[in-house]
């Protein structure tokens, strides 16, 4: 036939059958028509055909695809990963890669719709083009955004009765610090955030406005769904001391897409007594689908530097009061300079010659150049991170290198993180998560945080005219610690830094496993577990040659293990109960959380036999103990609530409540905790409009909760003497 000849070399990827009902109708007829034409009516054959040709023709260039590649870009021409991009009445499609970039076949005649969370969702006709660009634009309904609030729950942000402040990964790693915790400062309204001076990784203490307790400390921490231990390590006192860090510096920024803070009692009732100093939900990267395979890179360095906000007099000098009591004088031989070097109260410098701690002469002017003792310090960070997707699945594996530098010598931290992120929909309607963040982390040397011994910070009280560098080498020939003042307490800052030892090691293990299955597009049900485990090594070595100590030393190992499990499902349902009127969000509940704590010291009696022999075997006896005094077990068992009555969107009536039994307390005294909590949000821009106003909302709330109660916390004991 002649329709196979004129339809030679035309790509049909549709067959006839595919065709539309009135389509095939009126091919096959005119198939029909030009069949009955040829045997009977030669006259019109040519005239036929040509109407067989044309229909055919109109028939099928309808269906014919082309491929289409473009890429997709962000408003300011930046490449946008995992835009859902299909063809216009069609289910399947793609999404971009790492570069925007996506390829789909479509009509040369079809549309493409493009959709991306934060922008509004655009159509682009295709037009027989095969390369393509499309920039997408922010959404107009951002006064719409979903945030994260308590137990993982996505809710409309400006229904909510409460406060909540999300900062993303990009912009805590702005302002980067080995403790992530600290990139929240200046970031979110209400939040005061401090840190202590104990160099990279040491901890900090984040406190909400609002919060009226004396004792108040850090809020919990829950990542991905998984509270986690946040204990502080180490103290400092009179006799020494320092900062060990905590647990939310273990958590590489890198690793980390946003981190949200609820704020006041109410927005974090639902975690009950561990929440009465609010909380802070961290969401992990993770992978996306259909995004293909893609490395990413990071890399980044910083500067540590010392700065000097004291305000010293450097008028008088090194000395002591006189006789009498009343007149300051100079040292008058070395003896009296080691015994004054952190004393200034001698005469007024005058640039004589006065002894110095080494027994040389020097000038009796000022030298104050302490900052000298310390140095610049770079911290460098690199992390490498694979990420892949599919149609059902995917996965992001990060690993991570920390060696940040302290400003004072030989002091430092190396932490390595690893990351794996993985998500498959083993139906439509089952979604299993697995996420695992394993840390190997080893500090040198924590620098002192009191004026005790073996701080090497106490270079700073050091008399205005004597060169801190007078105090190197900080042993003299017979090995023992040169001091510089009359207390041996305050230890030689170089002795301090080369010869004390104060080393930590920690391996972390947090981990989550979790499925989600969807009965409706409007309830799920969700079950989780979560694991936290940590392992601490601590060693302290007070060197051969202290000056305060009468042997050769003396060492101590401190061995801590803290575990952590939890077990929640959930059950949310939202719907309609009158449509358009009056809606319902429902979420039930349950959780078990298991946790225990313990640990042992080992310590040398006597002092060391050999001589900077640093090890527990190299003495005549040991000590062995616990920590605590006895191991500490603790279960939680808890049920939970929340329930939001919306009213045409406007009005937002919720409650929440939690109820906690503790096995450490005693049954007697009643082991259960009950937190509520009662919230209402009214939108009156959305009731009343008002010219100039985009959101004009009133929020009030209630919430009563408690602190955790620690194990033992009930028991009362008495001791004989």
């Amino acid at each position: 036939m002649k329709i196979s000849k004129h339809l030679s070399g035309v790509k049909v990827k549709r067959s006839l059958p595919k065709l539309s009902l009135p389509a095939k109708l009126a091919f096959a007829s005119v198939l029909l028509l030009n069949l009955e034409a040829s045997a009977g009516i030669k006259a019109n054959k040519n005239i036929l055909d040509l109407a067989v040709f044309s229909s055919a023709h109109l028939s099928i260039n309808n269906f014919v695809d082309i491929s289409v590649s473009g890429r997709v870009l962000d408003e300011k021409g930046q490449p946008l990963i995992g835009v859902s991009v299909k063809v216009k009445g069609v289910n399947t499609g793609v999404s971009t890669d790492v570069n925007g970039g996506f390829t789909i076949e479509a009509p040369e005649n079809g549309t493409l719709v493009l959709s991306y969370v934060g922008y509004a969702t655009q159509e682009f006709p295709v037009n027989g083009k095969t390369s393509i660009i499309i920039n997408l634009k922010p959404s107009t309904t951002t006064l719409n955004e979903v945030v994260v609030t308590a137990l993982g729950i996505r809710k409309d942000e400006r229904k909510l009765g409460y406060s909540v402040s999300t900062v993303s990964g990009e912009d805590l790693n702005k302002a980067r610090e080995s403790n992530v915790a600290l990139s929240l400062s200046g970031k979110v309204a209400g939040l005061s955030v401090t840190g202590t001076n104990g160099g990279p990784g040491s901890s900090s203490k984040l406190l909400l406005r609002g919060l009226t307790s004396f004792t108040a400390g850090s809020p919990l921490y829950v990542i991905n769904g998984v509270p986690m231990d946040n204990t502080q390590r180490g103290a400092a006192s009179e006799w020494g001391g320092a900062d060990y860090g905590d647990g939310i510096a273990n958590i590489n920024p890198d690793d980390i897409e946003t981190m949200t803070v609820l704020k006041g009692q109410s927005a974090s009732a639902l975690y009950g007594s561990r929440a009465v100093n609010g909380v802070v939900l961290i969401t992990t990267k993770s992978g996306k689908k259909n995004s293909g395979f893609g490395v990413e890179f990071n890399s980044n360095i910083q500067f540590d530097k010392p700065v000097d906000n004291t305000d010293y007099q450097t008028t008088y000098g090194q000395g002591q009061l006189a006789e009498s009591g009343i007149l300051g004088i100079k040292p008058r031989n070395a003896a009296e300079a080691v015994q004054t070097g952190n004393l200034a109260w001698g005469t007024r410098l005058d640039g004589s010659s006065v002894p110095q701690l080494d027994g040389s002469t020097g000038t009796y002017s000022n030298k104050s150049n302490y900052l000298s003792f310390y140095r610049t310090a770079p911290s460098f960070t690199n992390t490498v991170a694979l990420t892949g997707g599919g149609d059902a699945s995917s996965f992001r594996l990060s690993v991570s290198d920390l060696r940040g530098n302290s400003i004072v010598p030989n002091s430092y931290l190396d932490r390595k993180t690893f990351n794996f992120n993985g998500n498959q929909s083993v139906t439509k309607k089952l979604d299993i998560n697995i996420v695992a963040n394993y840390l190997v982390e080893t500090s040198k040397n924590r620098a002192g945080l009191s004026d005790g011994p073996g701080n090497p910070n106490n270079v700073q009280f050091i008399a205005p005219n004597v060169d801190q560098n007078i105090l190197s080498p900080s042993t003299g020939a017979n090995g023992r610690e040169r001091t510089f003042t009359n207390d041996t307490y305050v230890t030689n800052p170089y002795f301090a830094a080369y010869n004390f030892q104060n080393n930590t090691q920690r391996k972390r293990l947090i981990s989550s496993l979790s499925a989600k299955y969807n009965f409706t597009d409007w309830v799920f049900a969700q079950a989780r577990v979560g694991y936290d485990n940590i392992n601490d090594l601590r060693i302290s070595i007070e060197p051969t040659g202290t000056a305060y100590r009468g042997d050769n030393g003396t060492m101590t190992q401190y061995n801590y293990q803290t575990n952590e499990f939890n077990a929640d499902v959930l059950i949310n349902a939202k719907h309609d109960l009158i449509k358009d009127f009056l809606n319902l969000d429902l979420s039930l509940g349950g959780n078990i959380r298991k946790s225990d704590f313990g640990g042992t010291s080992i310590g040398g009696n006597g002092g060391f036999i050999i001589p900077y022999y640093y090890s527990l075997t190299n003495f005549g006896s040991r000590n062995t103990s616990l920590l605590p005094d006895q191991t500490t077990k603790k279960q939680v068992n808890s049920a939970y609530y929340s329930a939001d009555f919306g009213i045409k969107d406007y009005l937002v009536l919720s409650t929440t409540g939690r109820y906690d039994t503790y096995s450490s307390i005693s049954s007697t005294v009643g082991r259960g905790i009950f937190s509520p909590s009662v919230l209402g949000s009214f939108i009156f821009s959305d009731l009343f409009k008002i010219k100039n106003v985009d959101l004009g909302k009133v929020r009030v709330s209630y919430a009563q909760t408690s602190n955790d109660a620690n194990a033992y916390a009930n028991q009362v004991y008495y001791n004989v003497n």
